[in-house]
């Protein structure tokens, strides 16, 4: 009998909790276009996790892979024993892959297939494209000294921004917005409006608020 997705998301969301930062949070469904990641943990990294449950295919993968290897410095695939070894010659070598598997005792077991690294060709692009305009035009003064033009569209700002700024230091800047408290509380807000005029989510979606990571391993040991 296969795992699930909601089961695997339960078991990979306790687990990142667990094994966080202390200041780090832990979110469900991020965009990150043309695609969205299931899970992310935003400590001093970014680290994204994508799960293919037994009952799910590989179909997406591909274009997945395009677009989360070029912003995360870790990715992990999660998957079911069913796709185990196919995923493995599918995403890249510096992807770490866990497989879930569910227990005797009914609980869902994740064991390390391949061990991850760091994303070897991070991209500044992906990286400016996380800010929104105002956050970036923030960016571009704090990091380089430049005040945006308010004629400047986003794609002006961002541009200008990855001509200006080292992606070690913009990196940092995303890394702490991603994290900021009052961005967790327009996001949230978002998500609140966007409910409220469409069909009612899943429960695993309704429950897919950021969470930070003291509280969630507080609520999990």
């Amino acid at each position: 009998m296969g795992v699930g997705e909601r089961a695997i998301r339960g078991a990979v969301r306790s687990w990142l909790l667990r094994t966080a930062e202390p200041e780090a949070f832990v979110r469900d469904e991020l965009a990150v276009r043309p695609a969205r990641v299931d899970l992310v943990r935003i400590g001093s990294l970014l680290e994204g996790f994508e799960i293919k449950s037994d009952f799910d295919n590989l179909d997406r993968l591909p274009r997945q892979v395009e677009a989360f290897s070029r912003l995360f410095d870790s990715m992990t695939v999660v998957v079911g024993e069913l796709f185990a070894h196919e995923v493995a010659g599918t995403v890249p070598r510096w992807w770490g892959i866990k497989v879930a598997s569910s227990a005797s005792d009914g609980e869902v077991r994740l064991r390390v297939l391949r061990t991850g690294a760091r994303n070897p060709n991070q991209s500044i692009e992906a990286l400016a494209e996380m800010l929104w305009r105002a956050e970036a035009m923030n960016a571009l003064q704090e990091l380089a000294g430049i005040q945006a033009a308010k004629s400047w569209t986003s794609g002006q700002v961002r541009e200008r921004l990855v001509g200006s700024v080292p992606i070690e230091a913009l990196h940092r800047f995303v890394v702490q917005r991603l994290r900021d408290p009052s961005r967790m509380d327009t996001w949230l807000h978002e998500r609140a409006k966007e409910a409220a005029t469409k069909p009612r989510l899943s429960s695993f979606r309704r429950a897919a608020d950021p969470v930070p990571a003291r509280a969630g391993r507080s609520a999990t040991l």
